[in-house]
This record gives structure tokens, C-alpha cells and sequence, in this order.
């Protein structure tokens, strides 16, 4: 046997380093593994949640529709449409249902600046203030149809925005 090697397998200095760093070894994969399970419990979690949310929100909506009196075909727009500005209040930073109309006339002219159409934004507008009515929530009204009156001038005049 070569120096070396000897010195390896009689040496007790050198083997309690060798033994030191296969114990760090382990104890590394032993966290990466903790870390990987871990995550892969956040993502579940995280998947849970989402179903969980979506299945309210959906149930919320529904609730909302119902509450409206309107037609089948309207709760059904209403139900594709409102998650729209929900989105954007979240984005926003502002609550679902805002108290200021000039929130509500904001988006709407958001929905103006993107090219949406006008049919597009009066259903919108209707829809927003179905949702508030129900929700038993003021909303100045009269805000919203005079934001919706001047995008629909707009229109009329092809005016460029």
C-alpha cells in the first residue's frame, strides 16, 4: 500500500473528517429533500386553495345572478363578465366593489382606452350595477351612465383616444 492510502485507513484524524463530511453530505440531501417535499406541499396547498376560491367566487357570482332578477341570458354575461373588474380592483388595489363611482367610471373608461367595444362596456356597466345592487351597496348611478354617455359620444364621433 502507498503512504497515502495507509495513512487513510490508519489515521483516526483523517477518517473523523472523512466522517464528518459524508454526515454534512447526508445531512445536505436530507435538507434539499425536506425543501423538495416541502415545496411540493406548498404547490399542493397552493392548488387547493385555488380550487377552493374559484368554486366560491363562482358560488358568489351565481348567488349574485339569481339575486338580480334578470334573464337567463344576462346572468350568464354577467357571470362571464364580472370577474373582469374584479381582476382589475384586485390589480388596482382597490376592494371588490368600491365605494366611489369614479372607481367604477375609471374602469370603464379603461375598458374604452383598450379598445373594447361600446356594446362591451354598457353591458359592463350594467353588470357592475347589478352587482352593487344586490351587494345592497350605494352607487351613484348617475357617475357611471354619464361616463358611459360620453364613451358613447366618443363612438358616435370616432373620436381617437
Amino acid at each position: 500500500m502507498t503512504g497515502g492510502l495507509m495513512r487513510a485507513l490508519t489515521d483516526p484524524e483523517f477518517r473523523a473528517r472523512s466522517e464528518i463530511r459524508e454526515a454534512v453530505r447526508k445531512r445536505r440531501e436530507a435538507q434539499e429533500a425536506v425543501r423538495a417535499e416541502a415545496e411540493a406541499n406548498a404547490q399542493a396547498e397552493m392548488a387547493q386553495n385555488e380550487r377552493i376560491l374559484a368554486s366560491e367566487f363562482e358560488a358568489h357570482f351565481g348567488e349574485l345572478v339569481i339575486k338580480a332578477d334578470v334573464s337567463p341570458e344576462a346572468a350568464k354575461r354577467f357571470i362571464e363578465i364580472l370577474p373582469t373588474f374584479a381582476q382589475w380592483c384586485e390589480a388596482t388595489g382597490v376592494p371588490w366593489l368600491p365605494d366611489a363611482a369614479s372607481t367604477v367610471a375609471t374602469f370603464l373608461w379603461c375598458l374604452w382606452r383598450d379598445g373594447k367595444s361600446l356594446d362591451v362596456i354598457q353591458e359592463m356597466a350594467k353588470a357592475i350595477q347589478y352587482a352593487y345592487n344586490i351587494d345592497k351597496k350605494w352607487l351613484d348611478h348617475a357617475y357611471i351612465n354619464a361616463a358611459v354617455e360620453r364613451i358613447s359620444e366618443l363612438h358616435k364621433n370616432k373620436t381617437v383616444h
